[in-house]
């Protein structure tokens, strides 16, 4: 029993013998740390530091859910490129809370609360003279999923969540963010609607994580079929029609107005019909669809500020 286990040390197959591994696994906590993120009880703007950068010179603000939060340190780097604060006004913990001026989680527990801190934070940017550029980013394609009796998850304010269905949801999507932007815009301010990143069907933290142990790694080869084993850091990433539908509303809003322009983080991330999940070693998302701070760097690495 001695053997196996001492071959496995020395194999480097311990996650905290392993300083690849460990980390992969220190760099994984990026929602977990984000303190601009708020609990689903609170509608409060959190107008602390790092959230508000001190002083009240030229700003850009950064609102939306959890997608939102996983650029904020991208976007702290290039807004001080430029000589210009940050403020990140994120979603709630453990909940999607969009950037739309009524779309709200069915769960009457959570429909004030997200409806409030989306009019605050909404009002707050409008309000602000200092902040000439608002980024708008958060996974879309949650508003439009379902639940396992085919309902959408999201409703608008008011309406029985038996009601709605997902043709519902895709309108209470397009009509929401676009009342959002055009609050925005109408404010003079610069709005910057962010096209999602690719929705992968495996966990590239995982996987990365597993490469660099290599017993577990020739563990999953035993065990994975050939036909399913993920060579390089690409993969192959099918848009959904969900996927297609939210490309397509953002795509329409920001046509709509002159001082609406659009971020595509799937162009920068993806080549064909294949993604990067990883570089050199090192994962750039967290989970299926969340970015790790590397790969945030990585999604906007074309972007600059004009």
């Amino acid at each position: 029993m001695m053997i196996p286990g001492a071959v496995f040390i020395q194999a480097d197959g311990l996650p905290q013998r392993n300083y690849g591994a460990s980390q992969l696994e220190d760099g994984l906590d990026v929602l977990g740390r984000d303190p601009c993120r708020q609990g689903e009880e609170s509608a409060d703007l959190p107008l602390y530091p790092p959230c508000i950068p001190v002083g009240r010179g030229p700003a850009i603000a950064l609102i939306g859910d959890s997608h939102a939060a996983d650029l904020a340190d991208a976007f702290r780097a290039i807004a001080s490129k430029s000589g210009l604060g940050l403020i990140e006004f994120g979603g709630f913990v453990g909940a999607s809370c969009l950037t739309t001026a009524d779309l709200n989680e069915e769960d009457s527990s959570f429909v004030d609360p997200c409806v409030r801190f989306n009019t605050k934070r909404l009002n707050y940017i409008a309000s602000h003279s200092e902040i000439e550029i608002a980024v708008v980013s958060g996974d879309w394609t949650d508003s439009l999923e379902t639940d396992d009796e085919g309902e959408s998850r999201e409703v608008t304010d008011g309406q029985p969540p038996s009601r709605i269905g997902l043709g519902h949801s895709q309108a209470s999507l397009e009509q929401g963010l676009e009342e959002s932007v055009g609050q925005l815009s109408r404010a003079g301010k610069t709005v910057y609607l962010v096209q999602d990143q690719p929705h992968f069907r495996f966990n590239p933290a995982l996987l990365t994580e597993t490469r660099a142990i290599r017993p577990r790694y020739l563990l999953s080869h035993l065990l994975v079929p050939r036909g399913r084993w993920i060579a390089g850091d690409f993969a192959p990433v099918p848009v959904s029609s969900k996927e297609e539908t939210c490309r397509r509303i953002v795509a329409g809003i920001a046509a709509k107005y002159p001082n609406v322009r659009v971020i595509d983080l799937r162009s920068e991330l993806c080549s064909g019909d294949s993604c990067r999940f990883a570089f050199e070693g090192r994962t750039l998302y967290v989970d299926e669809d969340h970015l790790s701070d590397l790969g945030a760097q990585f999604a906007l690495a074309g972007f600059h500020l004009p």
